[in-house]
């Protein structure tokens, strides 16, 4: 999960250097702005509601289990 998670942020990423690369205006800094802001909210949701079955006891495919 985690590897699917580093790879589209980090595709995330490249997009977001290019386009400011490529597009100098300020409009553009703050859409990406705004959409990193967004996907950041939307991993932390997923990771927190993803982490809470583990912590409750649930099988969560062994994220947690140190045993």
């Amino acid at each position: 999960m985690y590897e699917r998670l580093r790879i589209v942020l980090i595709g995330l990423c490249v997009l977001a250097v290019g386009l400011a690369v490529f597009e100098r205006s300020i409009a553009i800094y703050v859409l990406l702005g705004v959409f990193a802001l967004l996907i950041v909210t939307a991993v932390t949701l997923w990771i927190v509601r993803g982490s809470a079955p583990a912590r409750a006891g649930e099988s969560a495919g062994g994220a947690g289990d140190d045993s």
